[in-house]
C-alpha cells in the first residue's frame, strides 16, 4: 500500500494518517511492519531530509501468555491454568473477555516399562466415551531424545446405536399396495429418532451421479472434517499442550501404517412378528415417492412400534431413519430396510405432470400380470367429472373401454384419446380387471392443466407492376410472437390479378413460392380464380428477429410482365398467458369461521386501449382443486354497475363460469363460497381467466394457491 500525502509544516506539527482501505495481515502471522519514509524540504534552500519510521502493527489488539511455568493434569482431577491478559506494551488489558476453546477429552492416561523390547503389544480397553473417534498418544524418552508417536482410532458405528425391522416375515412377493406393517424401533431410551422412506426409482439417478443415496458413517466425518479444521488440534508443538515438560535435544516422531484403526460393532436384537392389515379402498390413489416423514422417543424399554400404512405404488422401497441423542449424540440405520409393494395384476400409467387445455394427448398405460396364463383384459377410463372429452366417442359419453390382451407372466399397454377441458387439477380415473372383475386393479391421479393456447391470425398484401416482362423477388417475413408454439406453420398465398389497372397490360405471368426445400409455381391470366395454400411451412432454424418478434421467411418470385396482389395468409399458436393483459383482476382470500368452507371476492375491469374502451362479452372462469365443490348459489353479486347475466357450474361443481354482457374500466365485484367435501394430501395451484368473449385475445390468467 502506497499513499503520498503533503503538509505545510512551521516550528511543529502533529499529522494523521489514516489508512485508505482495510489492512490484511496474513493467517499465519501475527504482526506486519508498516514504513512511514518523511522528506523534509526546507522552503528557502531546498535541502532535504528524509527520515524513515517502521510501525509494528499487530493482528490482535491483546496479547496472551500462560502464566503457569507447568501445568500438572492428572486423570480424573481438575487443575487450574493462569494466563496474563495484556496490552502490547504490557500493561493490564480492561475489559476484556477471554474464550478459552478446549479440544478433545483425555480419556485415561497409564505408563508401561518395555523393558529392553522394541515392541510392545497392549490392550485398551474400548469404551462409549471412545466412540466415534479417539486418539492414542505414546511417547517416551530415550538418549535424552524425546519420541513419540500417534494413531486414530475410527470406530464404524454411532455411540447412538438405531435399528430398524419389519415386525413380520414378508414373502418374496412383497407387500399389497396400501397395506399396514408394523415397523419395530430399536435404539437408546429417550433418543429422538426420525423415520423416512422413499421409492427407490426416485433415487436411480442420484445412485448413478454418486454411488449411493443413503447417509453413511463416511459421509458424516467428511461433513464434519469440512467444517473443523482439526489440523488446528495437532500434536506438532508439543510443548504448548500443557500435558508434557521435556527437555532433550531432538524430537522424533513415529509414523504408523496403517494410521486407522476399524472397530466393528455386532448386530443388535430381533422381533416378533405382528399381524397386518388389509388395502382401504377400491382406487389407488397414494403415489408418493417418499413417505413416512415420523418422527418418535424411544421409551425406556429401548423398543418402540410404529404402524404405518404403505403408499399405493407398486414398486420397491427403502426405510431409513436417523437418531439424535443429547448425551450420546447422532445415530444412523447402518443399512436400510428394502421391501415391495406388488399386485398379481395391476395398472401402470405413463402420465404427464401437466398438459394444456385444449390440446390432443393420448394418455398411455401399461398392464401388468405376474399370472401364468392369458387373459383378456377390460380397461376404462371414465370421465364422471365431465373433465375430459373422449376423442374416439360420442361427446354424451362418460367413460371408454378398451381390451387388451396380456400374455403370461408379462404386460401389455393401451393407451386413450383426450382432450382436458378444465383448468387446474384433473383426476384421471381408470379400472382395468380381467375374469370378468374377479381380479382388478384402479387408481386415481392427479395430472394439472394450464390455459390453453389461441389461434393467432396474420396477413399481409402486396402490391405489384411492372411494364416490361422481368423477374420481381420479395422476401416476405411471417411476424410471430417469440412465445409462440414451435410447431409448424400453415400459409395461405393468394394471387390476384389487377383488373381495374389503367395501364393496358395483358395479365399473364408466373408466380414461384420457395421456404428451405419447399417450392410451389403456379401461372396466372386475366382469369386467375385459384390460391396456393401451403400446409405448413416447417421449423427450420434460419428464423430471425425483426423488431422483437421472430420470423419464418417466404420467398416469392413474380416473372413476366402485369400487375396484382400477393396476399399471404398465416396463423400461429400463442398460449393465453403470454398475451399482454386486457383486464385487471384482484384476488383477495377472505377469512371463514369454518375450515370447511373458503371465500373469494374477485374483482376485474377492463383496460381500455384507443378506441377499444369495454367488452361486449366477458367470462369470468373460476378453478379450484378437486375435494372442493361450488354450485350457482354460492356466486354473490356485489356491485351492480355491470350486472351477471348468468352463471354455469362445470365439473362437479370444481369450475364456474360467470358471464357480463358489458364490462368497462370499472370494477365489477363477486364473491365465491367453496365447501370442502374431502381433503386432499398434495396441494396444486389454481387458475382464474377473465376473456373476451368474442376476442379471445383479450385477457388475463392467474394463478393462486387456493389453499
Amino acid at each position: 500500500m502506497t499513499k503520498v500525502h503533503t503538509w505545510d509544516v512551521n516550528g511543529k506539527r502533529q499529522i494523521d494518517v489514516p489508512f485508505s482501505e482495510k489492512l490484511e495481515i496474513r493467517s499465519d502471522e501475527d504482526t506486519t511492519t508498516l514504513i512511514i519514509r518523511c522528506f523534509f524540504t526546507e522552503q528557502y534552500t531546498n535541502r532535504t531530509t528524509i527520515k524513515e519510521e517502521k510501525i509494528v502493527v499487530y493482528a490482535s489488539k491483546y496479547k496472551v501468555i500462560k502464566a503457569n511455568k507447568r501445568l500438572t493434569y492428572l486423570p480424573g482431577s481438575s487443575f487450574t491454568a493462569k494466563f496474563n491478559v495484556t496490552y502490547h506494551n504490557d500493561e493490564p488489558a480492561i475489559l476484556v473477555t477471554l474464550l478459552v476453546e478446549v479440544e478433545g477429552n483425555i480419556v485415561g492416561a497409564g505408563f508401561f516399562r518395555p523393558n529392553q523390547m522394541n515392541r510392545y503389544p497392549f490392550k485398551l480397553l474400548m469404551s462409549e466415551k471412545l466412540i466415534p473417534r479417539s486418539k492414542i498418544f505414546v511417547a517416551t524418552i530415550v538418549r535424552k531424545s524425546f519420541i513419540y508417536g500417534d494413531v486414530e482410532l475410527s470406530i464404524n458405528d454411532f455411540g447412538n446405536p438405531l435399528e430398524i425391522k419389519i415386525e413380520e416375515n414378508i414373502s418374496e412377493d412383497g407387500v399389497d399396495p396400501g397395506d399396514e406393517i408394523e415397523l419395530g424401533i430399536r435404539g437408546r431410551p429417550g433418543a429422538y429418532v426420525s423415520l423416512a422412506a422413499y421409492d427407490q426409482r426416485l433415487m436411480q439417478q442420484i445412485v448413478e451421479y454418486r454411488g449411493n443415496h443413503d447417509i453413511v458413517f463416511a459421509e458424516v466425518w467428511e461433513m464434519f472434517d469440512n467444517y473443523f479444521d482439526r489440523s488446528r488440534y495437532s500434536y506438532d508443538k508439543l510443548t504448548d499442550l500443557g500435558i508434557f515438560a521435556v527437555v532433550t535435544d531432538d524430537t522424533i516422531q513415529i509414523t504408523s501404517e496403517p494410521s486407522v484403526f476399524n472397530v466393528w460393532h455386532s448386530a443388535r436384537g430381533i422381533y416378533p412378528d405382528a399381524p397386518r392389515y388389509g388395502m382401504p379402498g377400491p382406487y389407488r390413489t397414494d403415489f408418493w415417492e417418499s413417505w413416512l416423514w415420523q418422527n418418535l422417543t424411544i421409551p425406556p424399554s429401548g423398543r418402540a412400534e410404529l404402524v404405518v400404512t404403505v403408499p399405493h405404488s407398486t414398486t420397491s422401497w427403502f426405510i431409513t431413519g436417523i437418531s439424535i441423542d443429547p448425551k450420546y449424540g447422532l445415530g444412523i440405520v447402518n443399512k436400510p430396510i428394502t421391501f415391495s409393494t406388488v399386485k398379481i395384476f395391476f395398472i401402470l400409467d405413463h402420465l404427464p405432470h401437466s398438459i394444456k387445455r385444449g390440446e390432443t394427448i393420448s394418455l398411455h398405460f401399461t398392464i401388468f400380470s405376474s399370472m401364468q396364463e392369458v387373459f383378456e383384459a377390460t380397461v376404462t377410463l371414465f370421465n364422471s367429472k365431465n373433465q375430459l372429452l373422449l376423442i374416439d366417442r360420442p361427446a354424451e359419453d362418460m367413460n371408454e373401454t378398451k381390451s387388451v390382451f396380456v400374455p403370461a407372466n408379462s404386460d401389455a399397454s393401451v393407451s386413450f384419446l383426450v382432450k382436458a377441458m378444465k383448468l387446474g387439477e384433473l383426476e384421471i380415473q381408470v379400472n382395468a380387471s380381467i375374469m370378468q372383475g374377479v381380479i382388478s386393479d384402479s387408481f386415481k391421479k392427479i395430472v394439472m392443466v394450464h390455459p390453453e393456447d389461441v389461434v393467432v391470425l396474420r396477413s399481409k398484401r402486396i402490391q405489384f407492376d411492372r411494364d416490361s416482362p422481368s423477374n420481381q423477388s420479395f422476401d416476405i417475413p411471417l411476424l410471430m410472437d417469440n412465445k409462440a408454439e414451435d410447431r409448424d406453420v400453415p400459409v395461405d398465398l393468394i394471387v390476384y390479378p389487377d383488373q381495374q389497372s389503367l395501364k393496358d397490360l395483358q395479365n399473364s405471368y408466373n408466380v414461384s413460392v420457395y421456404h428451405d426445400r419447399f417450392e410451389e409455381l403456379m401461372h396466372v391470366n386475366s382469369d386467375f380464380h385459384e390460391n396456393i395454400t401451403i400446409k405448413s411451412i416447417p421449423l427450420i432454424w434460419d428464423l430471425y428477429h425483426l423488431n422483437g418478434k421472430i420470423a419464418r421467411k417466404l420467398s416469392v418470385i413474380v416473372m413476366s410482365s402485369g400487375s396484382g396482389t400477393i396476399q399471404i395468409n398465416w396463423q400461429y399458436r400463442l398460449n393465453l398467458i403470454y398475451f399482454k393483459p386486457r383486464f385487471n383482476l384482484q384476488i383477495t382470500k377472505l377469512p371463514t369461521p369454518t375450515k370447511w368452507m373458503k371465500e373469494l371476492h374477485i374483482c376485474c375491469s377492463f383496460i381500455p386501449k384507443k378506441r377499444d374502451n369495454h367488452s361486449n362479452g366477458t367470462v369470468v372462469e373460476v378453478s379450484i382443486p378437486i375435494g372442493y365443490a361450488m354450485d350457482s348459489h354460492n356466486v354473490v353479486e356485489e356491485t351492480t354497475i355491470n350486472p351477471m347475466s348468468r352463471i354455469e357450474i362445470l365439473h362437479d361443481g370444481t369450475t364456474v363460469l360467470v358471464y357480463f354482457n358489458h364490462m368497462g374500466n370499472e370494477a365489477s365485484c363477486f364473491s365465491v363460497f367453496a365447501y370442502r367435501r374431502y381433503k386432499n394430501r398434495v396441494r396444486h395451484p389454481s387458475y382464474i381467466k377473465v376473456q373476451d368473449f368474442y376476442r379471445p385475445a383479450l385477457n388475463i390468467v392467474k394463478m393462486f394457491d387456493f389453499h
